[in-house]
């Protein structure tokens, strides 16, 4: 593989990670739903989800009062072939639970709720990079209390 495509596809899949977190902070679940396969897996906080059926259930499960900012850094992906991708994305994840519904930003700031990063495996399916896996490992979390 040259190097143009071995960029190209680390840019796509970048793209990949940089939509997942704008569309749950907007709360746009379907799009994020649509970004795994058919038997994709998402595994976040003791939650594991397959399929993008159980994705967005789960997404739309999250508190309506809740606003979030997912800061996404370091995004290393290793290229496998032309159809499969393995990568680790760092996030810092800032987050605030109203006591109502909606709450109009902006909202009171607290450190960061937690800090971890993204195990991914990703593949080409219809032309387009979707999440085979992805998993969050929490390096450190706020305290509450």
């Amino acid at each position: 593989m040259d190097a143009a495509t071995r960029r190209a596809i680390e840019w796509d899949i970048e793209r990949l990670g940089i939509a997942y977190a704008k569309h749950i902070d907007f709360g746009e679940y379907e799009p994020v739903a649509s970004m795994f396969l058919p038997d994709g897996e998402l595994s976040l906080m003791g939650n594991i989800c397959r399929g993008p059926e159980e994705v967005l259930g789960f997404l739309r499960g999250r508190p309506r009062d809740r606003v979030t900012q997912h800061m996404i850094s370091n995004c290393w992906i290793k290229v496998l072939d032309d159809k499969q991708a393995e990568g680790v994305t760092y996030l810092t994840l800032y987050r605030y639970q109203a006591d109502g519904d909606n709450p109009s930003p902006p909202v009171p700031l607290e450190t960061p709720a937690l800090v971890g990063y993204y195990t991914d495996r990703y593949a080409l399916v219809d032309g387009a990079w979707r999440f085979a896996k992805r998993t969050l490992t929490i390096q450190f979390q706020r305290a509450e209390g």
